[in-house]
Formats: structure tokens, C-alpha cells, sequence
């Protein structure tokens, strides 16, 4: 049965409501997405430690649909177990429901509840690679000729206690970088050279760019760095 989620279109004027810390829009439009297949929340985590969301927290943010339609100021997390994104429907409902990876092309939020608050862009539709799906959600590190996206992913992990026999279960986070060139995804090696040999159409700019870089490149900021360097070049 097709589960009719109630949103609401965001207004320009804004009022000051508490949800972790940030602020909502104002829901002053009714739209009815019929047209994407959602379901209602109905958890089987329930003995499963921790959570399956990127962020647990509700984030004020926006979802574009595959067809184009973009909606704002929609609290939502994204579960990624199943790759769908948890949403809350306005007042007087607030009431739950999941939208799958097929339905959704783009997800945006800014994390504020850091010192510095962070702009985060998640997209499906990046092609398959390492039994990884296109419906799955990516976070974009940096967008351009050379998209550099991160995969993360929770699965269920069992462990038994050898002692007591006791049998638990948690999440655990998986990450793995990719670059998406002429529509291909090709696994990330934080190798310098590796990634040089991908930006060989700019090699002068990124020759004397990457010489401020070691051989092996482990943080996340560097890569964003060095990528946004090619794509802005």
C-alpha cells in the first residue's frame, strides 16, 4: 500500500522553535508526495545497540526528489542500514515516515550543533560499485569533474560472550572514499600517487599543489583540499 506522507513547502519567514538546537521553518503550504513510494516508521532495531542513523538528531534540512521536486525545512536523519531517509511531518501529526534511495536524489543539512556549523550534501544515483547499490546515500566531499564521495554504511554486528553465553548485538560503521570519473566509480586510494594519476588534464596545477602533501594522504580535510583544487581549477 503507498503511504501518503504530508510536508509542507517552506516559507521565507522564519520562527525560533526548539529541535536540537536549531531553528524551523515555517510550514505554511500543504503538499502530499503521492507520487514516491514511503512507508511508515516500524523499527527492528529494538535489540540492536546504538542507532542506524549518520546522525541521530534530526537535522532541519531539504530532500530532492529523483523527479525534481525539492522540499525545505524538513526535520529528517538518514538510516544507513536501509538507505532511506526518516523524516517528521508537520504539526499537528509529527508524525514519522521512510523515504528509500529510489524516491530520493539529494539530502541537505547543516550540522550545527558543532563549534562550526557544517554543510553536509548526501546523493544517491552514484554508479554501482563494490556490490554497493545506486540507491545508497553518499556524503559529497567534493563536487565537480572529479566527484569525490564517502560511502558509510552500519551493519549489524552479533557477538556472543564466551563466558556467559550472552548474545548482543550493535551497529558498526563502515566508510570507504570513491571518486566518480566519465561515469565511472572507482575506489579511492589515499595514495598521492594514485590520485595524481587522475588529474593528469591539470597536471602542472596539481603537480605543484600535491608536492604539499607526504606519499599517503589519511585525512579527510586533505582529500577535500586537493579535489576542490581540481574542480574549482
Amino acid at each position: 500500500m503507498r503511504f501518503i506522507f504530508f510536508l509542507l513547502l517552506f516559507n521565507e519567514s522564519i520562527y525560533a522553535q526548539s529541535l536540537a538546537g536549531q531553528k524551523l521553518a515555517k510550514w505554511d503550504q500543504q503538499v502530499i508526495i503521492s507520487d514516491v513510494q514511503g512507508r511508515p516508521v516500524k523499527s527492528g532495531y529494538a535489540d540492536v545497540s546504538g542507532n542506524p542513523f549518520i546522525n541521530n538528531d534530526f537535522k532541519i534540512g531539504k530532500i530532492i526528489l529523483n523527479n525534481g521536486r525539492e522540499f525545505i525545512g524538513i526535520p529528517l536523519r538518514i538510516d544507513i542500514v536501509t538507505h532511506e531517509v526518516n523524516f517528521v511531518s508537520p504539526p499537528p501529526s509529527n508524525e514519522q515516515g521512510y523515504l528509500g534511495g529510489a524516491a530520493v536524489m539529494e539530502v541537505a543539512y547543516t550540522d550545527s550543533s558543532t563549534e562550526i556549523p557544517r554543510a553536509y550534501i548526501f546523493r544517491t544515483g552514484i554508479p554501482p560499485v563494490d556490490n554497493h547499490k545506486t540507491t545508497e546515500f553518499y556524503q559529497v566531499i567534493s563536487d565537480g569533474k572529479l566527484l569525490l564521495v564517502k560511502s558509510l554504511s552500519k551493519q549489524i554486528e552479533t557477538r556472543k560472550n564466551e563466558l556467559s553465553g550472552e548474545v548482543s548485538k550493535e551497529f558498526v560503521l563502515t566508510t570507504d572514499y570513491y571518486v566518480v570519473k566519465d561515469g565511472k566509480t572507482i575506489r579511492l586510494k589515499r595514495d598521492k600517487d594514485f590520485i595524481y594519476s587522475l588529474m593528469l588534464d591539470k597536471s602542472k596545477i596539481m603537480t605543484n599543489f600535491l608536492m604539499n602533501y607526504k606519499s599517503t594522504i589519511k585525512n579527510e580535510q586533505d582529500l577535500k583540499a586537493i579535489f576542490d583544487k581540481y574542480n574549482m581549477q
